[in-house]
């Protein structure tokens, strides 16, 4: 009998786990696809607008959120504007 290179079963390393985030699919408008491209590319500051702002806190909110459901597996459904958020990095 030959030797195979492989571990057996039981010593072989558990899969890892996926969460994957999925999104209602709403399409966004051109708005906000703007305010989340000025999310992604300048830094939070004091005198920026109160829709900036809020978004700023949706989007922390959603990470947030992302992460307690992973901790748990399971797999979030976040609005589409936050999954874009989080997708883009912003």
């Amino acid at each position: 009998m030959e030797k195979s290179n492989t571990l057996p079963f039981s010593r072989a390393l558990p899969p890892t786990p996926t969460i994957k985030v999925y999104s209602d699919n709403k399409e966004l408008t051109t708005q906000e696809l703007f305010l989340l491209d000025y999310l992604k590319t300048n830094p939070a500051h004091p005198s920026e607008s109160e829709e900036i702002r809020k978004l700023r806190a949706q989007v922390n909110s959603a990470r947030l959120a992302v992460d307690h459901f992973s901790q748990e597996k399971l797999s979030p459904i976040l609005p589409a504007l936050e999954f874009e958020a989080l997708r883009k990095g912003a």
